[in-house]
């Protein structure tokens, strides 16, 4: 075989060999969205190919490991971002094309304290609910927290970038919030929750247990609801649209003792819980 047809074949081999995947990642700030120099990119497969950004904000080309899960791009002073590829199932990610450069785009937010206070409160009278649980999911992270007595939780150090912030409690409907969140702010939700259709009435009167007379001005709560309602000169109350279920009613009345009377609402029922307070 002549040299000719021996550079020949050599060519033809070259041209019919598989061009490698590669990657230019681009790594920019979220907030001021400029380029970010000296970030460290890393492409995660079953091995770890390492690229550092220049004063552009971006990685030469950089070879993708076999079975590649994700792209990270950390620098000092800013959150570590995560770039997950479709190919691990996630419908949103990048998908990258086999035997091509393909360029990336990574925004990364500064590390700074962000917080993130959810409240949960009732669709129509905005009135807080102390029991119930708030969770936020972010790309990178997810938490979750029961509310405290005033129906509020609080998230220290959240994730930079877009949240989803839900809410549930017991007898409503699950409330959730697209939110997103930058560096050093504090942000404040409210998650409205509907009542189930499943609801009912409870009414009844309070009196005092030695006497048997009515007593006004005394606070009849659901605590597990955080709704309550204030007897009238007849000593009765009346909580409408309380969902369906079984919970405890406590009294607070001055110069009396606090009284708890576990009942049950029965949705489309009114259900009667007459209290007799000592003192």
């Amino acid at each position: 075989m002549s040299s000719r047809t021996m550079l020949l074949a050599a060519s033809l081999l070259a041209a019919c060999a598989p061009r490698a995947t590669t990657v230019i990642a681009r790594v920019q700030d979220a907030e001021a969205d400029r380029p970010i120099p000296g970030a460290v990119v890393t492409v995660v497969g079953d091995e770890q190919m390492m690229a550092a950004t220049g004063a552009d904000g971006c990685t030469p080309p950089t070879s993708v490991p076999t079975n590649a899960t994700h792209v990270a791009a950390a620098r000092q002073g800013y959150l570590e971002a995560v770039v997950w590829l479709r190919s691990t199932g996630k419908a949103d990610g990048p998908e990258l094309k086999r035997g091509r450069t393909n360029l990336l785009e990574i925004e990364v937010y500064p590390d700074q304290p962000r917080t993130l206070i959810a409240r949960l409160v009732r669709e129509g009278d905005r009135i807080r609910l102390s029991e119930g649980v708030v969770c936020y999911r972010h790309p990178t992270d997810a938490d979750s927290a029961g509310v405290d007595a005033a129906g509020t939780v609080v998230f220290d150090r959240v994730p930079a970038g877009p949240l989803t912030v839900q809410g549930k409690a017991p007898g409503f409907r699950e409330a959730a919030a697209e939110v997103r969140v930058t560096g050093g702010e504090t942000l404040q939700v409210d998650l409205a929750l509907k009542d189930t259709l499943d609801t009912g009435i409870v009414e009844g009167r309070v009196t005092d247990a030695r006497t048997g007379r009515p007593l006004p001005g005394v606070t009849v709560r659901v605590k597990a609801l955080g709704i309550d309602a204030v007897t009238g000169r007849d000593g009765q109350y009346r909580l409408p649209k309380v969902p369906a279920g079984e919970y405890e009613l406590t009294t607070f009345a001055d110069g009396y003792f606090e009284a708890r009377m576990p009942f049950r609402v029965i949705a489309g029922w009114t259900v009667t819980v007459d209290l007799r307070l000592f003192h």
